[in-house]
């Protein structure tokens, strides 16, 4: 039977059976239990050695920010990142029951001793990286991997020296549940993307080590990525993917002014 809430007195009923929230004035307390699973699942930041794959996605110097200047993480973050962990675990734990010798997960893999990352499925037999995704759908984008998420599956292809990786997209609220896109590179595709890996991890390393986030890549001028700095609560009018963005945008805006003053004096 259908569940519906009840216009009066906080009862719900089903069919002929009611079940009935106390009245606050009578002093039943529950736990706030929201609370108690948001602390549970909530994953503070971990600084970790060298440099992470996952830190060069979407914009490092986001990144940075988080390590210098760490802010507490949405509740909407909180749930979105537990949900999407505990999405790639079942899946990793489900596909190796049938054929538990072909599939290997989080595997590991590093570069120049100073770039680290983990491929979410590695298919032994066709010797595929498979990376796995969580797309929310909405209105009619097309249905396709974010820029970044091609580029880190192409630097964990790179760094495992295999030619052929598979973006597994679950969609969520779309006409199809999930999708797959395949990618395949060369040998010398592979070792001009381990070149640009090397520098961008050494570019993000100098500014971890420094702790100046203005050394980073950022994502504001890229159009593949911006709009998720434009992104803004309509009710709080605060930067939800980005709590930064106003000390990016200052020093984007000493950037500007120190190249017009170069510019000027040349």
């Amino acid at each position: 039977m259908q569940i519906r809430p009840s216009l009066s007195g906080g009862c719900w009923s089903r069919g002929e059976n009611a079940l009935t929230l106390p009245p606050p004035d009578v002093g039943i307390q529950f736990p706030d239990y929201t609370e108690i699973i948001l602390k549970a699942i909530d994953q503070p930041m971990k600084i970790r050695e060298g440099v992470q794959i996952t830190d060069l996605t979407l914009c490092p110097r986001r990144k940075i920010f988080e390590i210098v200047n760490p802010k507490e993480q949405s509740r909407q973050t909180i749930v979105r990142t537990a949900a999407g962990k505990g999405l790639h675990r079942f899946v990793q734990k489900k596909i190796k029951n049938p054929d538990p010798d072909r599939y290997e997960a989080e595997v590991p893999v590093e570069y120049n001793d100073f770039i680290y990352g983990s491929i979410d499925l590695y298919d032994k037999e066709s010797e595929t990286v498979i990376e796995i995704k969580e797309k929310v759908v909405t209105g009619s984008w097309e249905i396709r991997p974010l820029s970044s998420q091609e580029e880190q599956l192409k630097d964990l292809m790179a760094m495992k020296n295999v030619s052929k990786g598979a973006l597994v997209l679950i969609l969520v609220n779309g006409k199809e549940a999930i999708k797959q896109f395949n990618y395949y590179m060369t040998e010398e595709e592979r070792l001009e993307q381990l070149r640009d890996l090397n520098e961008k991890g050494s570019l993000f390393l100098t500014a971890k080590n420094d702790r100046d986030p203005s050394i980073a890549n950022y994502a504001f001028f890229d159009k593949s990525l911006n709009w998720l700095c434009h992104r803004i609560d309509k009710k709080s009018g605060d930067h939800v993917w980005c709590p930064y963005y106003w000390d990016c945008m200052a020093l984007i805006a000493r950037e500007k002014k120190n190249v017009s003053q170069t510019e000027r004096f040349d």
